[in-house]
């Protein structure tokens, strides 16, 4: 028996950082088309901050905003 608690001894490859994908020309003019409509119908009541308005873009696509090239397109 062992005297101490070990873990596997099986070496494990290191986790990769994953590339950084790029949108599609299709799926740009989809980032376009949501920020304007979100733009368009955002209530008049309340300023329309850039970052709430391209978080709100980005939640609805389902993209984050962090790392995104979204803010260099808009």
């Amino acid at each position: 028996m062992e005297s101490q608690p070990g873990g596997s001894k099986m070496n494990l490859p290191r986790k990769k950082r994953q590339k950084r994908t790029y949108f599609t020309s299709n799926e740009k003019g989809m980032v376009v088309n949501v920020h304007k409509y979100v733009k368009q119908t955002w209530p008049t009541d309340e300023y329309p901050y850039k970052t709430r308005i391209m978080g709100k873009t980005a939640s609805i696509l389902g993209i984050g905003v962090d790392g995104e090239i979204v803010w260099i397109m808009l």
